[in-house]
């Protein structure tokens, strides 16, 4: 054999060793990849926002307007000089009477009852403009407790009206027929001596039931005493009549102008006034009705007259 073609056999040995081996590592590595243990690896939960929840829907305030009334929601927190826009301040008084409250307890929000006009205010009273039962009575005061309202009849004739607030639940106001007893202007109260009460009128010497000036938040809250706007208060004041006595103050000579209390407050449901704007007559005493009452309480009125 020649040294060429040794040469070449090496050479071809050499490829078949290599070819071989590369074989064998493949092979190798084919099983090692089959024999191992897949692991499988979770993907990542997908974060998904929660929903967004809806609004809620934003309920606009609708103002009523009726006949005689409409109503109007307070947003400030003076209310006195919103309303002299809103009506003009000579009728602010007016609706603070209809509305059986006062200006410091009025917060924004509050939706208060106004007329549409406020040319006639005979026309917005809950009481008739004449009583034939009292056309022989000089003087006669009423007070609604459902109407949470005061009437002054001079001869059976309506000479003044105006809202008040009357006894909570637990110490509603006694309706029956009383007298005006004494009276002064600045009276400590009975029940707690830091009130002092302007305008006050007694009618109920045991009990220490009487009218005055008082807050008035559109509701009854007193502890049986009958609240009163100040210019009301301090008219009534002047115009009612008190007792007289005997000089040892133990005998009644004479009684004081008749007070007659009636009626009941409807405590928890809507005030007959709130209503107003959708009837008119929501807070309209029965005329029939006062004559009744009035006519039933007129005997004991002349005895004591």
């Amino acid at each position: 054999m020649s040294r060429s073609a040794s040469h070449k056999k090496i050479i071809v040995a050499a490829v078949v060793l290599v070819l071989l081996a590369l074989i064998v590592a493949a092979y190798f590595s084919y099983t090692k990849k089959s024999r191992a243990v897949s692991v499988i690896v979770p993907a990542k939960p997908v974060q998904t926002l929660p929903a967004k929840l809806p609004a809620k829907p934003v309920v606009s305030y609708v103002s009523i307007t009726g006949t005689m009334y409409h109503t109007i929601k307070i947003t400030s927190k003076d209310p006195v000089t919103e309303l002299a826009v809103l009506v003009g301040s000579d009728n602010i008084q007016t609706v603070f009477e209809i509305n059986r409250i006062d200006a410091a307890d009025i917060p924004p929000g509050r939706v208060l009852v106004v007329p549409n006009s406020f040319d006639d205010l005979s026309a917005l009273s809950p009481f008739p403009a004449t009583l034939a039962s009292a056309a022989d009575i000089p003087k006669l005061m009423i007070v609604s407790l459902q109407m949470q309202a005061f009437a002054i009849y001079d001869s059976g004739t309506l000479t003044r009206w105006g809202g008040v607030n009357t006894g909570k639940q637990s110490t509603p106001t006694p309706d029956q027929l009383y007298f005006a007893n004494w009276k002064g202007k600045s009276v400590i109260s009975s029940e707690d001596d830091s009130w002092v009460l302007p305008w006050y009128v007694n009618l109920d010497n045991t009990r220490g039931v009487s009218m005055h000036q008082y807050a008035l938040p559109g509701y009854p809250a007193s502890h049986a005493c009958i609240r009163m706007f100040n210019t009301d208060a301090e008219w009534v004041y002047n115009w009612v009549d008190q007792w007289h006595v005997s000089d040892d103050g133990e005998t009644v000579l004479s009684h004081g102008t008749p007070v007659l209390i009636f009626g009941q407050y409807g405590y928890g449901e809507t005030a007959p006034w709130k209503k107003l704007a959708k009837d008119p007559n929501a807070a309209t005493l029965s005329p029939a009705t006062l004559e009744t009452i009035v006519s039933a309480n007129k005997e004991a009125i002349f005895i004591k007259s």
